[in-house]
């Protein structure tokens, strides 16, 4: 497809720093000609990464950094913690207990076996559960059906509002991520409690029983008692700032 450029292509950097969702080649080849000696950081912010992407920015001396470490020992990528912009809160009425928005990525069976959990303990949950391409998309319609899948985009200010309408954020990752994404992200800065696979976040600095549910290590029937438990924002104001932008660029060494 067409590749759009805003102002940006003809500006000159110190420390220019790409995202791996937009890093295509002609973007690296236009900010290499501009800027052939600026530091170049080249982010990758899931770990479902494009091979071929990573491995051009790489040849042309790119450095890349991933919040995950266990993608950062086998890839050889440099560590960095992730992080989350400050926005602005709502005072918005809870409407879920429980809010679930991502791609399928092979996890749809195991959230619907939460979301028959969920509904067993008459908890009010919505899940947003959307497919790459059409076919997939009307195969998991028929089997999952249309209340939950979709094949459109969820725009991040309506994600939002569902974040700020739900008690609870679920989490379900593949089984060789242990980084945290951006739903402990968006718990933490908007002081929601999560429900998450990922048995790291039970050596996290921010781990609090009364905030973190570990599906698999936690006893599922024991869930609705847990949530009915006040969120802990004990030292909340201090991870706010440890997962900051500032403190991310920290860590990057630019400021």
């Amino acid at each position: 497809g067409k590749l759009l450029y805003g102002k940006w292509k003809n500006k000159k950097a110190e420390t220019i720093i790409l995202f791996e969702e937009v890093g295509e080649k002609k973007v690296i080849d236009l900010l290499e000609k501009n800027n052939p000696d600026s530091r170049k950081i080249y982010y990758l912010w899931n770990t479902e990464t494009n091979k071929e992407k990573i491995d051009y920015a790489r040849k042309h001396s790119w450095e890349i950094w991933s919040f995950d470490k266990k993608e950062c020992k086998e890839q050889n990528f440099f560590f960095v913690d992730q992080f989350y912009p400050e926005i602005k809160r709502k005072k918005i009425n809870l409407k879920y207990d429980i809010f679930f928005c991502g791609y399928n990525k092979g996890r749809a069976e195991r959230l619907f076996q939460l979301e028959k959990i969920f509904e067993n303990m008459d908890l009010k949950s919505r899940l947003i559960i959307r497919e790459w391409g059409i076919q997939q998309y009307f195969e998991s319609k028929k089997c999952y059906g249309a209340k939950y899948i979709t094949f459109f985009e969820t725009k991040y200010g309506k994600i939002l509002e569902y974040i700020q309408e739900s008690k609870c954020l679920l989490e379900i990752l593949k089984d060789n991520q242990m980084g945290y994404s951006m739903r402990v992200m968006e718990a933490i800065f908007f002081e929601k409690k999560l429900i998450t696979n990922n048995k790291e976040i039970l050596n996290a600095e921010f781990y609090n029983v009364s905030n973190y549910f570990v599906v698999g290590y936690d006893n599922l029937s024991d869930l609705k008692k847990w949530l009915d438990v006040p969120y802990d924002d004990t030292n909340i104001k201090q991870y706010q700032e440890r997962y900051s932008v500032k403190k991310w660029y920290e860590q990057l060494k630019i400021l």
